[in-house]
């Protein structure tokens, strides 16, 4: 799939640039554009490293102190193939997100592929309540859930900018 540049660019705004690896929120090993360095091992440039069960804290130190580094190609590299994945699942396993791509509404699925990238497509999956009513074309209704969740809780602005791209069908004018 191709991704729209207004969403890329949205989605770098959402997750920032980190050229070395830090620990994010949940407490995974991280870099570039939000890759989960112990979900996607691959990306780990040292072979014992990435063979390792280290994780956390530990692996980021590890990193660190062989000097990883991204550059934002590099970083962008991985968020599309990462983004690519996440698509494929969601086209797999969600149809609330095949409802919206067949009708058009290419902002409000990548809402839901925002969501999926973001939380995990499992996470995203949980929204029993939500989802049908996006699915439906409720995307009122599908917003009004997706306020409720803890996920909108924990996100902040990037929460309430997928809200409203689900809610409008409109990129948000601005993050604040």
């Amino acid at each position: 799939m191709e991704f729209s540049e207004k969403y890329l660019n949205l989605l770098k705004e959402f997750e920032g640039f980190f050229a070395n690896p830090y620990l994010c929120p949940t407490g995974h090993c991280t870099i570039g554009y939000g890759t989960n360095l112990e979900a996607h091992r691959k990306f780990i440039p040292f072979e014992d490293l990435r063979k390792s069960k280290m994780v956390g804290r530990s692996l980021c130190e590890a990193l660190k102190k062989r000097g990883m580094v991204w550059d934002k190609e590099q970083a962008t590299a991985a968020m599309v193939e990462e983004l690519q994945g996440t698509h494929n699942a969601l086209v797999q396993r969600c149809s609330a997100y095949n409802a919206l791509l067949a009708k058009g509404e290419e902002v409000r699925a990548y809402a839901l592929l925002d969501m999926a990238y973001n939380m995990g497509v499992q996470s995203l999956l949980t929204f029993k309540n939500t989802l049908p009513k996006i699915e439906r074309g409720n995307y009122e209704a599908g917003a009004a859930g997706m306020r409720a969740s803890k996920w909108f809780r924990q996100v902040g602005r990037r929460s309430r900018a997928v809200c409203h791209m689900m809610e409008t069908g409109q990129y948000p004018a601005s993050l604040k």
